[in-house]
């Protein structure tokens, strides 16, 4: 979804997702859309959130450390 600002920006936000554990990531930048007078586009931000969800194996370990200091405590 792009927004054009009245001072001229244009603003695109994107949402994707990706399989699990990729072995590596490519990301391109492509400007395609057509305005009158526009020759070229200035990147000014690019920001890349991701979010990391621990495997079931890695969740299963943390539980147990929690368990043996909630047990060496008493």
């Amino acid at each position: 979804m792009a927004v054009t600002e009245p001072s001229g920006w244009v603003t695109a936000a994107y949402q994707f997702s990706a399989q699990l554990n990729p072995t590596w990531e490519e990301i391109y930048l492509k400007f395609d859309w057509h305005q009158p007078g526009m020759s070229s586009a200035y990147v000014d931000q690019v920001v890349i959130d991701t979010l990391c969800i621990p495997e079931p194996a890695t969740l299963s370990l943390l539980a147990l450390g929690g368990l043996a200091l909630m047990r060496r405590r008493r």
